[in-house]
């Protein structure tokens, strides 16, 4: 996981021209986990380039992956953009669910990333909680079940 998320967000840092997104990781390199690794990398992907893409220049994006009190392998991604209204929280994993279809078509979104991510997570055992608050960003934590922790 530590080299899946720092090639994902060097990848990021270097496609940003201007810079403008301070992405920091917070890894621990020991921490491993029982997964296929396409389906992983495809996760970690999905929720960095999401954060990404809704955040606006000059915003910063705190990856962090670590094991929790419950023995659960999690990866949070969280950062300060636009956040998400509460009437969509509900939905925001359902398959071609666009929040702001004007925005959606400005970035190529599809309305797929996070229905991905709640599928690979859902085949192994594990589950993603969104938390949100419009105007000042937003967290998607994915956790593994502690079967799946390898330390």
């Amino acid at each position: 996981m530590a080299e899946i998320l720092s090639n994902i967000s060097s990848t990021f840092s270097l496609a940003e021209d201007d810079g403008s997104h301070m992405i920091n990781l917070d890894v621990d390199p020991v921490l491993h986990l029982l997964a296929k690794h396409e389906e992983v990398h495809s996760m970690c992907l999905n929720l960095i380039s999401n954060a990404v893409k809704y955040t606006p220049p000059c915003s910063s994006i705190e990856i962090r992956w670590y094991q929790n009190s419950m023995g659960q392998a999690c990866l949070d991604v969280e950062d300060d953009g636009y956040g998400i209204a509460p009437e969509h929280l509900a939905h925001v994993t359902e398959r071609f669910y666009r929040i702001d279809d004007g925005r959606s078509s400005e970035t190529g979104c599809t309305g797929l990333g996070l229905a991905i991510v709640k599928h690979i997570l859902s085949r192994h055992g594990g589950w993603l909680w969104v938390d949100s608050t419009l105007g000042e960003g937003a967290t998607f934590r994915a956790c593994f079940p502690k079967s799946r922790v390898l330390s």
